[in-house]
């Protein structure tokens, strides 16, 4: 046993044998009930800078429901360790976080604003289908959700080859020897394509 836990069981004891039974359980619950909001409205927020295939990256994992007594708390942990690191992109990790109401949100998309503002970028990863619609309604085009971390860097870091096989080839010169010499002869890139297309 915790000793906020000792906290209610206290409050009902003592008023109970001052005061009566039935104050002693009234104030039991009254205690209580303020320690429950306390740790909605205070959620502990985990917030680390980590490296994954050698990519820097600011993880803020908040743990518990984001609802309006706890958006700034958790905007706050967000924007003041973001500041001390410009200069990598912020994923927050929704793994824990049980659900999310509307305030929070517009905080969320306050708190893009402010990353854009300042060229960092904010990701998530590990939301469950109902964040993500909740969070897909508000943000629109700016919710960028991957299911890992890994899938986070391959969209972003990977680089993405181009096919080539349907861009026509455009010509310019060509290298050609002449007396034993290396000479560059310019084509003429229409009549090219013409000989192609009779």
């Amino acid at each position: 046993m915790g000793r906020l836990e000792l906290v209610p069981w206290f409050a009902t004891f003592l008023p109970s044998v001052l005061l009566g039974l039935d104050y002693g359980i009234v104030v039991g619950i009254a205690v209580d009930l303020i320690l429950l909001l306390f740790d909605i409205a205070r959620p502990k927020v985990v917030v680390q800078k980590r490296q994954l295939e050698d990519h820097n990256y600011m993880v803020i994992k908040p743990e518990g429901p984001i609802v309006f007594p706890a958006t700034e708390q958790v905007r706050n942990a967000l924007i003041k360790k973001s500041r001390k690191n410009l200069d990598i992109p912020v994923i927050m990790d929704c793994e824990k976080i049980s659900t999310i109401d509307f305030t929070s949100t517009m905080a969320v998309e306050a708190t893009l604003s402010d990353l854009a503002e300042r060229g960092q970028d904010l990701v998530f990863v590990h939301s469950d289908e109902k964040i993500k619609k909740i969070l897909k309604a508000k943000l629109k085009s700016k919710f960028r959700c991957f299911d890992t971390y890994n899938d986070w860097i391959s969209a972003t870091y990977t680089p993405k080859l181009t096919s080539l096989r349907n861009r026509p080839m455009r010509l310019n010169s060509r290298r050609i020897s002449v007396h034993g010499e290396i000479v560059v002869e310019p084509i003429d890139c229409k009549a090219f394509v013409d000989s192609d297309n009779p």
